[in-house]
């Protein structure tokens, strides 16, 4: 299982993984020689570590692509006893060589007084990760009050753990339980229905009400879309609320910048290259879907400000009457331009969805409303 499925995700000769592990080497090499540092709290750096690596994690595992791929090989005679330890491997090594090892190298290289416990501490976080994430995804089906306290209890043990030796032993020792779990674990359970409920509509609604329809049902055909919005907002809001607690009143900007990143609405077009193929033919289609795309993207985006700020306001966070305004001002400029982008600047070369999640150009409306909301503190 590993060594095809490794074929599959890493390319010929694990090219995409070679080149990942010198872009990140080169990225940490390039900024560390900087004078800028930041002091980033050990508890700050393990939430980093489990919300990037959960929500890719949760990605690849219900993307549509592996489930079809699980489906044509449960087709074969397989071993059932090792097929959840090299699927959990392949996973890790993928997600952790191609995805979070840059985001290793951005902290390495910008953190000030990360020492060797802390990495031993995240690398360990990170082993611990991976079957937990496994073992919500599998029993949430069915298991949800199980898959819940899993999840619950990985939360809670990555916020109070302290930076120590025994919360080492800690991460091993929960690891290889739920390891150990796992392999009782049924492999069919990761193959998640291949059904999208992308299916024609009556044509008697408005195209709003269509389009709106449309993206519902994308949406739903995989539950894990659903929870990238909801591990975002949590974790935006709990980075805000630390920064308004260290003096930095303006972080809620930065948070409605933030809130615009991992959202499977601003690749829906290119993440179906049939719907892509059909838009192309369709007289007028800025007028006849991206307008209407826009809108439903600036209701969702509102929608979650809105929330952001009333999680906010609940944590004890001042809430200036600006904010209001500026949410309404990020959202316009997030739904146009994700509309725009997905029009002239889809993403047509991936192979596995979870690339898709995390193609380049799906950061560049976040990381320009971020510089926006840089500017926009400073007045």
């Amino acid at each position: 299982m590993f060594n095809i499925l490794s074929r599959k995700l890493f390319g010929n000769n694990y090219k995409k993984l070679i080149t990942s592990v010198v872009i990140a080497g080169a990225v940490y090499m390039g900024l560390s020689g900087l004078e800028y540092k930041i002091a980033i709290a050990h508890k700050i750096l393990m939430l980093i570590n489990i919300f990037f690596s959960s929500s890719i994690m949760f990605q690849f595992l219900g993307s549509k692509d592996n489930t079809a791929y699980l489906k044509g090989y449960f087709a074969m005679p397989f071993d059932k006893k090792n097929f959840t330890l090299s699927y959990a491997l392949s996973m890790g090594i993928y997600v952790l060589f191609t995805k979070v090892l840059l985001l290793y190298a951005l902290l390495f290289a910008f953190g000030k007084g990360i020492d060797i416990l802390e990495i031993i501490l995240i690398t360990a976080e990170y082993v611990f990760i991976c079957p937990a994430v496994m073992l919500v995804f599998a029993f949430f089906s069915d298991k949800k009050v199980l898959s819940l306290l899993i999840a619950a209890g990985s939360m809670a043990m990555c916020i109070l753990l302290q930076k120590s030796y025994i919360s080492l032993a800690v991460y091993a020792a929960v690891s290889i339980g739920f390891i150990i779990l796992l392999l009782f674990t049924d492999p069919y359970r990761f193959m998640k229905s291949t059904s999208s409920g992308l299916h024609m509509v009556k044509s008697g609604n408005s195209k709003h009400f269509l389009i709106f329809k449309y993206i519902t049902r994308y949406l739903m055909s995989n539950r894990s879309y659903l929870l990238n919005p909801v591990i975002t907002l949590a974790f935006v809001s709990f980075l805000v609320k630390n920064m308004a607690d260290m003096g930095f009143k303006e972080g809620i900007l930065i948070g409605f910048a933030m809130l615009t990143i991992n959202t499977p609405l601003a690749v829906i077009v290119s993440s179906n290259r049939g719907l892509h193929k059909k838009l192309d033919s369709m007289p007028s289609r800025i007028k006849n879907f991206f307008s209407h795309y826009a809108c439903v993207l600036f209701v969702f985006y509102i929608i979650c400000d809105a929330l952001f700020i009333a999680i906010l306001y609940i944590l004890g966070v001042e809430i200036q009457c600006k904010a209001i305004i500026a949410a309404i001002f990020f959202s316009i400029q997030a739904a146009a331009a994700t509309a725009f982008m997905e029009d002239k600047y889809h993403i047509a070369k991936w192979s596995v969805e979870a690339d898709l999640w995390h193609n380049p150009r799906k950061y560049i409306v976040p990381i320009t409303l971020a510089l926006e909301a840089g500017l926009l503190s400073l007045i």
